[in-house]
């Protein structure tokens, strides 16, 4: 769960960075691995909106995948304190 968090912090750092730049394969690249982390430990609306923003991305929607982005960020900031709560509780 610590490397969940870890990785998707820099992941979201990632995706808001190429949103910036409109780059569509980056986002695409990870929005999908952003969908793998968040399915490995149950993340599942982080899931579900990493893999809008990947489709967004892959029909080269920029605009569409970068507000996808900020519900992530939205999302994984919901969701942080609970596994930080569970991180503890381990």
């Amino acid at each position: 769960m610590r490397r969940f968090l870890e990785e998707t912090a820099a992941r979201l750092a990632v995706l808001q960075c190429a949103a910036a730049q409109g780059d569509t394969a980056a986002l695409q690249a990870a929005a999908h691995a952003l969908k793998g982390v968040a399915g490995t430990v149950g993340a599942n609306e982080l899931q579900a909106l990493a893999l809008r923003a990947e489709r967004c991305a892959s029909d080269g929607d920029a605009a569409g995948a970068a507000r996808v982005a900020a519900a992530i960020e939205a999302a994984f900031d919901r969701a942080r304190p609970i596994f930080e709560e569970l991180i503890e509780v381990a």
